[in-house]
C-alpha cells in the first residue's frame, strides 16, 4: 500500500492545523532572527569550528523541546548533528538539512543583509533558510502541543557542499537513519527560478579518460607508422559520446581537457605543453555524467567504456568512472508525498505546487536516502542565487514554508 492510498484527508484544514498555521504566521520575526543568527556564523565546509558553531546554535533550540542531540564525527570535516525525538506508534520522519555553506572565512560575502522582504547572505537560501523552516515547524508543533505525536529525527550534515574524500563513509550516518525511517523530507530551498517540490534528482558520476599516441613530427600524422595522435583520439571519444549516449534526462559533460607532449590535469585545472608541429602523445580529459536511475547510469557507463576501447590507429584510451551521488528516481511514493503537499497548499490557499523537472536541480543528500524511503525535497523557503554573492531568500515565505512543513509532519504522523 502506497502513501497515496494511506494518506487520505478531507478537504480543508483541521482545527489543530488551523492552530499550526496561525502560530507560524505569528512567528515570522522569530524565524528571521534565527536566520540572521545562523547566517552571521560563518560555516564554510572547511571551517570546522564554524560548522560546529551552527550545530551548537541548533542544539540550544532543539534540546528544550525534548530532542536528544548528538554529534557524528567525520574524519577531515566537522561531522554531523543528529537530533532525535521518538514517538511510539507514529511514522518515523527523517528531516534532511545541512549546516555548512560554500563561503569560507576568507570570502567577502559574510553577513545577513535584509532589504524589505528580501535578505541576502551566505547560506540564507542554501540552506540555512531551510534549516530555520525545519526548526520553526518543530517549534510550531511543540507550541500547539502536537510534537509529542511526531516521531522525528533531524540530520544536519556538516559537509554537504564539499564532502570528505570517502563520501560513502561521510554519509554512513545518514544512510543508517534512512534505513529506520518511513518518510524523509529535504529542506533545500524552493528555487524561485524553477519553483516546486523535488520528487526526483539525478545522480552524478565523475568520468576520467587518458588517450595516448605516438610522439613525432606533424608531417607524419595519419600515416601507418605515426597514427592519429592523442588529440584526435580524445576528440573521437568525446564526439562519439555526443552521438551515441542521448537518453531522456541523461547529460554528459566534458569539464576539463588538455592534449600535447605533456598534459597535466587536476580537479580544477588542465595544462599542456608541446609544439604546433608535434603530434600530441597524451590527452587528459574528464567530466561528469548525470542520470535519473542506476539502470541509466549502467547503460551509459557501459557505452562510454566501449567507445573508449575503439581507438583510432596508433592510439589507446583508458577510461574510468566513479559515482559521487546516487540518483533519486521519481517513485510512486515520492509522487504521493508531492500530492500531499499540493493538498496542503490548496487548504492554505497558497497556489499550485508543481514537481520540479530533474534537469533543473543538482544532487543533494536526499539522494543517499532515496534507496530506502519515500522522499521529497525543496521544503525550504523561496530564494535563489545559490553559491553566489547574490544569494537571497524571501523572508515572508518563511511563514508559508513553516506552515507547509508543520502541517505535513502532522498529517504524516496521523
Amino acid at each position: 500500500m502506497t502513501l497515496l492510498t494511506t494518506l487520505a484527508f478531507a478537504g480543508g484544514l483541521s482545527a489543530p492545523e488551523r492552530g499550526l498555521a496561525r502560530h507560524a504566521d505569528r512567528s515570522l520575526d522569530a524565524q528571521v532572527a534565527l536566520l540572521e543568527q545562523l547566517t552571521e556564523q560563518n560555516s564554510g565546509t572547511l571551517n570546522v569550528e564554524g560548522v560546529r558553531g551552527v550545530g551548537e546554535q541548533v542544539r540550544t533550540v532543539l534540546e528544550p523541546m525534548g530532542f536528544t542531540v548528538r554529534w557524528e564525527e567525520v574524519e577531515g570535516r566537522a561531522g554531523h548533528l543528529v537530533a532525535d525525538r521518538p514517538a511510539e506508534g507514529a511514522k518515523r520522519l527523517l528531516l534532511v538539512t545541512h549546516l555548512d555553506t560554500i563561503f569560507e572565512p576568507d570570502s567577502p560575502f559574510q553577513h545577513f543583509d535584509p532589504d524589505g522582504d528580501i535578505a541576502r547572505g551566505p547560506g540564507v537560501h542554501d540552506m540555512k533558510g531551510g534549516l530555520v523552516v525545519a526548526i520553526a515547524a518543530l517549534q510550531t508543533l511543540h507550541a500547539r502541543g502536537l510534537l509529542d505525536g511526531v516521531n522525528v529525527v533531524l540530520f544536519g550534515c556538516g559537509d554537504e557542499e564539499l564532502p570528505a574524500a570517502d563520501i560513502d563513509a561521510t554519509r554512513a550516518a545518514l544512510v543508517a537513519l534512512a534505513q529506520t525511517a518511513d518518510v524523509a523530507l529535504g529542506f533545500e530551498g524552493w528555487d524561485a527560478d524553477h519553483p516546486g517540490i523535488v520528487t526526483a534528482r539525478r545522480g552524478i558520476a565523475v568520468w576520467e579518460a587518458t588517450s595516448a599516441g605516438q610522439d613525432g613530427h606533424s608531417s607524419r600524422i595519419f600515416t601507418e607508422a605515426m597514427g592519429y595522435g592523442a588529440a584526435y583520439e580524445a576528440a573521437r571519444v568525446v564526439n562519439t559520446f555526443r552521438e551515441e549516449l542521448p537518453e531522456d534526462l541523461l547529460t554528459y559533460n566534458v569539464g576539463l581537457m588538455a592534449a600535447g607532449a605533456t598534459a597535466v590535469r587536476t580537479k580544477k585545472s588542465a595544462t599542456a605543453t608541446g609544439k604546433l608541429n608535434r603530434v600530441p602523445q597524451i590527452a587528459s580529459y574528464a567530466g561528469d555524467l548525470r542520470y535519473i536511475s542506476s539502470e541509466q547510469r549502467d547503460r551509459a557507463s557501459e557505452t562510454m567504456a566501449g567507445i573508449a576501447e575503439a581507438s583510432l590507429p596508433g592510439t589507446s584510451t583508458s577510461f574510468s568512472i566513479a559515482e559521487m551521488y546516487p540518483p533519486m528516481p521519481p517513485t510512486e511514493g515520492n509522487r504521493a508525498l508531492h500530492t500531499l503537499v499540493a493538498e496542503i497548499h490548496a487548504d492554505l490557499r497558497a497556489g499550485d505546487v508543481p514537481a520540479v523537472d530533474p534537469l533543473f536541480r543538482g544532487a543533494a543528500d536526499v539522494s543517499f536516502v532515496a534507496p530506502y524511503v519515500d522522499v521529497i525535497d525543496g521544503l525550504g523557503p523561496a530564494g535563489g542565487g545559490d553559491h553566489s554573492p547574490d544569494e537571497w531568500v524571501q523572508l515572508s515565505d518563511l511563514t508559508l514554508a513553516t506552515q507547509r512543513a508543520a502541517i505535513l509532519m502532522h498529517r504524516l504522523s496521523q
